[in-house]
């Protein structure tokens, strides 16, 4: 947008769904990230038809809507009282979210296989896309029953063991604390969170990501993510300036990092594995080498289950 790569582009709809600190290399500041995300609208709102689907529970959000006000396109959604689409009577559970959506006197229940508050209000600016641009709202509705997972957004990796991982794409402070948030709406016994920062991006958000990271978790385990050209050593003491209190792990080697989770975890715990989600690959030096963190999630629990197991049978062979 910011390029102008997007000119030329007929907008039926834009949707915003919320500016938190990211891509800072580049825009530098949160006022031109937010200008570069208006040139989207700007550009839908030449065409008197396009939607404008924006999210009023959020700050930014609001701002926006202020600028498009007039537009007859406009639509907002969110939670709070002043959203065409709004949900309500949110519940969550390991197999997914449910909650009430509310829009113009009709009440619908939407169903979805997604966990998170952060999916409800992707969940709804996808309902009010659809409908806004002609769909069925009640089909509409429905079809979020199928939503399909989305790879390394909150993606649960494992099945029967009494522990659960998930892997999610959160780099940034913001969305580690929304991760974390929806995870421990599951009421987990404890959440464990293996996370890095990446290397060549913005060095602010290490500290805070660091900081979001403690205060949501009952353990922390920091450790590499995609170092790029820079030190991995200085990613990780660069981060670590956001703890605030002891208890947390130092581990550079990442699959060491979830080995150690995995061992940690109890029954009812939940490992949340943050920074490179769907990525098959680790960065180091400008040499991309196989790492998914899926994979070696799952490749730990066989490991560390195996070894449970084998002691236990040692054990009662001892008996």
């Amino acid at each position: 947008l910011e390029q102008g790569r997007t000119h030329g582009l007929r907008v039926d709809a834009a949707i915003f769904t919320n500016l938190t600190q990211d891509h800072l290399d580049f825009h530098r500041t949160m006022e031109a990230y937010f200008d570069a995300k208006v040139k989207l609208f700007e550009q839908a709102a030449m065409n008197r038809d396009a939607k404008l689907i924006i999210n009023s529970d959020d700050a930014w959000g609001r701002k926006l809507i202020q600028k498009f006000e007039n537009h007859p396109g406009l639509i907002r959604y969110g939670l709070g009282v002043a959203a065409d689409y709004r949900a309500v009577n949110v519940r969550y559970d390991f197999t997914g979210t449910s909650f009430e959506l509310e829009h113009k006197g009709r009440g619908l229940l939407v169903r979805s296989p997604l966990i998170g508050g952060f999916n409800v209000y992707n969940a709804l600016a996808a309902i009010a896309a659809a409908h806004g641009l002609g769909c069925n709202l009640r089909e509409s509705v429905t079809a979020m029953k199928t939503a399909p997972q989305v790879p390394g957004r909150l993606e649960r990796v494992t099945n029967n063991e009494p522990f659960q991982i998930f892997v999610d794409y959160a780099h940034t402070p913001d969305a580690i604390i929304n991760v974390l948030s929806a995870l421990r709406a599951l009421r987990p016994k404890r959440i464990l969170t293996v996370f890095g920062c990446g290397g060549d991006r913005d060095r602010t958000k290490r500290a805070p990501m660091a900081k979001a990271a403690e205060e949501g978790s009952d353990v922390c385990i920091l450790t590499s993510d995609n170092p790029r050209t820079e030190s991995a050593k200085q990613i990780l003491a660069d981060a670590s300036k956001g703890f605030g209190k002891e208890g947390h792990a130092v581990i550079q080697d990442r699959e060491e990092a979830i080995r150690l989770a995995v061992n940690s975890a109890t029954d009812g715990d939940i490992i949340l594995v943050a920074g490179k989600g769907h990525e098959a690959y680790q960065e180091i030096n400008g040499v991309r080498y196989d790492f998914d963190d899926r994979l070696v999630s799952k490749a730990m629990v066989k490991e560390v289950m195996r070894s449970r197991l084998e002691m236990r049978d040692k054990e009662d062979f001892r008996r």
